[in-house]
């Protein structure tokens, strides 16, 4: 039902620090590093917007994204506060929105609630609180494919 995982998400102090590491150092790489407002986002159905600097890498066929918080961000800033910089989520993407939503009310259905929301028009995401079995966060993503 859940598609395969394709992303790992990695909460870091300083992106482009970061970034610069894991491309000397591994050779992942380039890094698109951009700042994203997600003024829409909820954090368990409140409101919770945040500023972000991402950087966006492909390694092999898995995606690499490394997340620092600039304003608010709530969500990942307690991930730092608690368990330091690392490994927060797998993401899964989706180029359907019907299929998002279907796999988005399977998954509420089952009772695996949605953490962290945002919904726009060409990008959506939902983070499931999935951290009491195995710690890790799953994020299903719908991003709009252009053309």
């Amino acid at each position: 039902m859940f598609p395969p995982i394709n992303q790992i998400g990695i909460v870091v102090k300083d992106a482009e620090k970061a970034a610069e590491y894991y491309s000397s150092t591994f050779g992942i790489g380039p890094f698109t590093i951009y700042d994203t407002n997600l003024q829409r986002a909820t954090l368990y159905g409140e409101s919770s917007p945040s500023r972000l600097k991402m950087a966006i890498a492909q390694g092999g066929v898995m995606e690499i994204e490394l997340i620092q918080v600039l304003e608010g961000g709530e969500f990942y800033t307690d991930f730092l506060h608690n368990k330091g910089e690392g490994l927060h989520h797998a993401g899964s993407y989706t180029d359907n929105f019907d299929s998002y939503n279907r796999i988005l009310a399977e998954m509420i259905r089952q009772g695996i609630n949605p953490s962290f929301q945002y919904g726009g028009k060409s990008l959506s995401f939902t983070y499931f609180d999935t951290q009491a079995i195995g710690g890790v966060i799953l994020e299903l993503i719908y991003l709009k494919q252009e053309g």
